[in-house]
Parts: structure tokens; sequence; C-alpha cells
């Protein structure tokens, strides 16, 4: 499972989107709540953790089948830092036969 985290800055502008599977660096240091959401924008579970262990609660709550999303908040004031989208990679290509 992969993901992409798109935080504030992301929103703002192309050039600051975080590479698959890689947690930006202002949220690596503080403490995080994070909740999943389903396809109606139900939330269907939520982790608090330490941001430099964002990667573990992310693949903790995209296990869940129907978790579609993620937002993450500062867990201290609650303010809105980024949301997380799972991020499928293409699968490799095969060689034709003939």
């Amino acid at each position: 499972m992969h993901f992409r985290v798109r935080d504030l800055s992301a929103e703002r502008c192309v050039w600051s989107v975080p590479p698959i599977d890689t947690v930006p660096v202002k949220l690596r240091c503080r403490m995080l709540a994070v909740r999943a959401f389903n396809a109606n924008h139900a939330m269907v579970g939520e982790e608090l953790t330490e941001g430099g262990k964002l990667a573990s609660a992310v693949a903790l709550l995209f296990a869940d089948p129907h978790a579609a999303y993620l937002h993450v908040h500062f867990a201290t004031d609650n303010r809105y830092a980024a949301r997380v989208e799972r991020f499928p990679l293409p699968e490799p290509l095969r060689p034709h036969q003939p």
C-alpha cells in the first residue's frame, strides 16, 4: 500500500507535493491526530501518533478497506495539517507473448 501526503503547501503549489510514501518534514516533529474517512465522508477510524510514526499509522488505518482517505490534524490544537490518499502504483509491464 502506497500513500501520498498533501499538506497545505502542496495544496497551494504543485512544486511542494512530496514524493510517494514520504512524510513532510514539518509533520515529523509534532503529535498528530489521524482520522480515516470512507467514500461517504463518514469517519471510520482514528489514531493518535507521533509525526515520526505517521507512516505506520497510515498503514494501519488504510488496512481497513472502507478507509478512502485520511485527514491529519495537529493534536495539540486540532488544526488541519494534511490529507493522505491511497496511491496505487501501476502494475509492471509484462512481456508480450505471441
